[in-house]
């Protein structure tokens, strides 16, 4: 069992073998905090990966990467290391927490004002909206394959966020 990811205020993902996370939504559902079981193929960021990780370094390893720019990663909530440029980066990637609510304050901390996200199911900017202080001064945005849509504001976060493997 693991906390897979802090994605803003009141929303944070467990991750781990299905009965143990199912467990912990009773518990949770027990004290008034509602749980949502996310539909995934595997336990992402949690020990459960550690059987993947042999093969996956032989694949990442054979990689060159760069470094994006700017370089922030919302993965960890700080601005992205040089290191992002390595195999054993993204080894981490696997297992390690995302931090998506303390990056979005990294990047409204920078003066960051304007967020699109690019994806085939854009989740993101309403999560994002949630993390800023302020989400009317800046400019939300997403695009999905085709069409590109204005970020919508979402109704209130659960107070917890399950997945299960």
């Amino acid at each position: 069992m693991a906390i897979a990811a802090v994605n803003g205020p009141g929303q944070v993902v467990i991750s781990g073998a299905g009965a143990s996370v199912a467990e912990v939504s009773a518990r949770l559902g027990a004290d008034g905090i509602r749980t949502k079981a996310l539909t995934v193929s595997h336990a992402f960021h949690s020990p459960l990966m550690k059987p993947m990780l042999a093969d996956y370094e032989r694949v990442v390893r054979g990689i060159r990467f760069s470094v994006p720019a700017p370089a922030r990663q919302l993965r960890r909530g700080r601005r992205c290391p040089r290191r992002a440029d390595t195999a054993d980066y993204w080894l981490r990637q696997v297992m390690d927490p995302v931090r998506f609510a303390a990056g979005m304050q990294v990047l409204e901390n920078d003066g960051v004002n304007a967020y699109v996200e690019v994806g085939p199911h854009p989740v993101l900017v309403a999560m994002g909206r949630r993390c800023v202080a302020d989400d009317s001064q800046a400019a939300w945005g997403r695009r999905s394959a085709a069409t590109p849509t204005p970020g919508a504001r979402c109704s209130r976060a659960w107070g917890g966020c399950t997945n299960t493997a």
